[in-house]
C-alpha cells in the first residue's frame, strides 16, 4: 500500500467491455507506465437473482454446467477478446479478474482488501432516468472508495487520452 499518490504501485481498472472501457484502460496504462504501477483490469458480472445457482443449462459447446460456469466462461473470453484490442505494453505487470456479484460493491471490496492504491474507472456520461434514480456504478464507486479514483471521462481520440493522462500524472507528482 503507498502512502502518498507518488508512491502508486497497484492501479485497479474495473471494465465492462465497452468501447469507454478501452479509453479507461489506455489512460491506466500510460499512468501505470509513468509510475512504475502494475495493473489488475476487473470486470464483475451481475448475478441473477431470479435464477437459482444450481440451475444447469447446456453450454456452447454441447454440455450441460452450472449457469454461473457457463456466464464466467463467458466473461473471461470476453475479457480475453477486450484485452486483444488493447495495446498493453509487455513491461507492465498486468492481472486479470473476473467476478460475479454487485459491480460496485465487488470493486470496493477488492479494492480495499487487495491493497489496490488507486482506482481508475470511466463513466458514460449516461443522463438516463435510472442513473439519475440509482446512480452510476462509477458515482456511487467514487463516492464510497477507500482509495483514490481516477475518473476518465469519454474522449474523442487517443491524443485526448493521451492528454488526460499526462495531467493525472503531473498532479500525482505535484501531491507526493
Amino acid at each position: 500500500m503507498q502512502t502518498a499518490l507518488g508512491m502508486t504501485s497497484r492501479i485497479l481498472v474495473p471494465v465492462d467491455y465497452s468501447e469507454n472501457s478501452r479509453q479507461v484502460l489506455a489512460a491506466a496504462v500510460l499512468i501505470a507506465e509513468q509510475l512504475g504501477a502494475a495493473l489488475r483490469v476487473l470486470h464483475v458480472w451481475e448475478c441473477m437473482p431470479q435464477f437459482p445457482p444450481e440451475l444447469v443449462v447446456t453450454g456452447s459447446d454441447g454440455r450441460r454446467r452450472p449457469l454461473g460456469q457457463v456466464v464466467q466462461g463467458t466473461a473471461e473470453r470476453e475479457m480475453q477478446e477486450f484485452l486483444d484490442d488493447c495495446e498493453i505494453p509487455e513491461h507492465i505487470p498486468l492481472a486479470t479478474q473476473v467476478t460475479a456479484g454487485n459491480p460496485v460493491k465487488r470493486i470496493l471490496e477488492i479494492a480495499e482488501h487487495e491493497g489496490y492504491d488507486l482506482l481508475v474507472i470511466g463513466t458514460h456520461g449516461g443522463t438516463s432516468f435510472k442513473e439519475w434514480a440509482l446512480g452510476s456504478v462509477a458515482e456511487r464507486v467514487i463516492r464510497l472508495s477507500p482509495v483514490p479514483v481516477v475518473v476518465v471521462p469519454q474522449r474523442r481520440n487517443a491524443a485526448g487520452v493521451h492528454d488526460f493522462a499526462d495531467r493525472v500524472v503531473a498532479e500525482f507528482r505535484k501531491s507526493a
